[in-house]
């Protein structure tokens, strides 16, 4: 399990695969592990998919300091990853948090970004009042500890969570989910991650379930998006969008892949 360490805060990675890199970035409470799942492991074939788990998030650092949750420092572990797995530029998909990262990346170090896959996010400040609305449930149940984001997971679902997915959520550390919301460079609080992306030349796929509470900003940002290619996934929501619509998402996110990167045949 290879970790970088920054300053005495280890961020943990995995790779596999080979082929052009494709950074992969869950969202908020998730880890690494949420893109384990088929068809998207099948991207192994041609690509280095390069996991990450965030900072306070999975098996990284989980610490309790604002300080240490900026902008810049989730910009320093991208490309301390890349240089140490030797890639000048990578493919970079982000679900959620990880898609609000693929704007911040673009917006920091877009010389090292091929393409942008963005899944349920939006490149602007967490500021509608459906936004500030979900923010405050957010952390009323996060003032609970773990047990009380089960308990909101569990009420949104109508159902008991499967097990692995409780054991996932229970393994996050309550103190540094909170504490990577109150810096104002905080990834959550940033406002400007859109400027730029009407004269950018970097593709980007961003896909969107028509019932996500992000749903209309998103489409809002399609709109303005230079090199955008664009997916509405009808009547679906914001959580596991990924692995419920796969048949309508995959298809298109392999066809974009393709078209913006150098794929090497190999004959065995």
């Amino acid at each position: 399990m290879p970790y970088i360490n920054k300053d005495n805060l280890p961020i943990h990675y995995h790779v596999k695969g080979s082929g052009p890199a494709l950074v992969q970035l869950h969202g908020f409470t998730g880890s690494l592990v949420d893109f384990n799942m088929e068809p998207y492991l099948q991207l192994a074939d041609n690509y280095t998919l390069i996991q990450i788990d965030l900072r306070g998030h999975g098996f990284s650092m989980k610490s309790h300091d604002p300080d240490d949750y900026q902008i810049k420092y989730f910009v320093d572990d991208l490309a301390a990853i890349l240089d140490t797995e030797g890639f000048d530029k990578a493919n970079v998909m982000g679900f959620s948090l990880g898609g609000i990262l693929c704007y911040a990346f673009h917006k920091h170090i877009r010389q090292r970004i091929n393409s942008l896959i963005v899944v349920a996010s939006h490149p602007y400040r967490f500021d509608s009042p459906i936004e500030v609305e979900f923010l405050r449930g957010l952390n009323d149940s996060l003032e609970k500890g773990m047990e009380g984001m089960v308990a909101r997971a569990e009420e949104q679902l109508g159902a008991r969570l499967p097990e692995d997915r409780r054991r996932l959520l229970l393994r996050n550390d309550h103190l540094a989910l909170l504490a990577q919301q109150q810096h104002v460079d905080a990834p959550i609080n940033l406002s400007g991650l859109d400027a730029g992306l009407d004269q950018t030349d970097v593709p980007i796929f961003l896909t969107v379930g028509t019932n996500d509470f992000l749903y209309q900003r998103a489409k809002e940002s399609s709109g303005m998006i230079k090199r955008i290619d664009y997916l509405e996934v009808e009547g679906y929501e914001h959580s596991g969008l990924l692995g419920a619509a796969s048949d309508q998402i995959y298809p298109r996110l392999i066809a974009f892949l393709a078209s913006h990167n150098k794929i090497v045949d190999i004959e065995r």
